[in-house]
């Protein structure tokens, strides 16, 4: 799961993995979106990311847009438009990878 402070009364988290109460199921990663307005102490389930991701995406809030960077299995990015709740996918990393310049942490 990934987390990051949107303006001065949101914090939103996003992907994760998820396993079954009893166990039974594999672990598996999950898109979900939450928005905690620290203010009022409200979680609010928002648009589900387009890509699946785990334990350690990377976050940045930036001209108004969350941006998520890692921690898909194909190297996707996206950015969340809160303003029409909706994620859109932006260029991936994954072309930079083939030059060693940065390691993923993808799982």
């Amino acid at each position: 799961m990934g987390a990051a402070n949107m303006d001065d009364e949101n914090i939103m988290i996003v992907g994760g993995i998820f396993e079954d109460a009893n166990g039974d199921a594999p672990l598996s990663l999950i898109s979900n979106s939450y928005k905690l307005n620290v203010r009022h102490m409200k979680w609010t389930k928002v648009a589900k990311m387009k890509n699946k991701r785990t334990l350690n995406s990377t976050l940045y809030f930036f001209d108004s847009q969350l941006y998520v960077v890692g921690s898909s299995n194909d190297g996707a990015c996206e950015k969340y438009d809160p303003e029409v709740n909706k994620w859109i996918s932006i260029p991936s990393y994954d072309e930079i990878l083939a030059q060693n310049d940065l390691q993923s942490f993808s799982v």
